[in-house]
Order: structure tokens, then C-alpha cells, then sequence
């Protein structure tokens, strides 16, 4: 079974125009797609190359803290400067450092 479409020389040249201008509705469709790809590939490109350098920085600071020395227990043999002070160590219980009453009457011993 075949079909014949037999059209005016008017609708020719409008179904030639609509045609026409479908075929650039495809082509500007098919650039903003290409556009869309590349633009897409880029982001994703530098998101990964931050997370990369995110990362390496993570990286470098985990090895920093392995190097770093031992932080020096104070727990309560260095005096605490403020405890003899007129307002107080603020600190209070929770200060790594000691509180002697002596100090705090004005029996500094040093």
C-alpha cells in the first residue's frame, strides 16, 4: 500500500518552510544540547579537581597533626596565674592548673 500527498505549489512552499524551520529548531536544539554537555562535563571537572584539592589539604593537615608533639600535661603542677588574682581563675575546677589555697591567701611560694 502506498501513499501519494498531493499538495498545492502553496502548501509545497509552506510545508517546505515549515520543514525548513523545524530542521533549525533541531540544529539549535542539538547545538544547546552539545553546549549543555560541555558545560556540564566542565563542572564536573572542576568540582572534581576541588574535591582533589580538598583532599590534599585534608590530607596535609591529618599529617600535621601526626606530627605535631604532645600538648604538655599541666594537670595541676604549674601554678595557675589567675587563681591568685582579685577576680579569680574563671575556669574554675575544669582549669588544668593549680589552685593552691596558700597562693590564693598571699602565701606565694616561689
Amino acid at each position: 500500500m502506498s501513499f501519494e500527498l498531493f499538495l498545492s505549489p502553496t502548501e509545497s512552499v509552506m510545508t517546505s518552510c515549515v520543514a525548513t524551520e523545524l530542521l533549525e529548531d533541531l540544529q539549535d536544539q542539538s547545538a544547546f544540547n552539545i553546549r549543555l554537555a560541555e558545560l556540564t562535563a566542565k563542572a564536573y571537572h572542576a568540582e572534581k579537581a576541588r574535591t582533589d584539592r580538598l583532599q590534599d589539604e585534608v590530607t596535609f593537615l591529618r599529617q600535621l597533626l601526626l606530627l605535631r608533639p604532645e600538648p604538655r600535661d599541666n594537670s595541676r603542677t604549674v601554678p595557675c596565674r589567675f587563681w591568685a588574682s582579685p577576680s579569680g581563675c574563671s575556669v574554675g575546677d575544669a582549669c588544668t592548673f593549680r589552685h593552691d589555697v596558700r597562693e590564693k591567701a598571699g602565701y606565694v611560694r616561689e
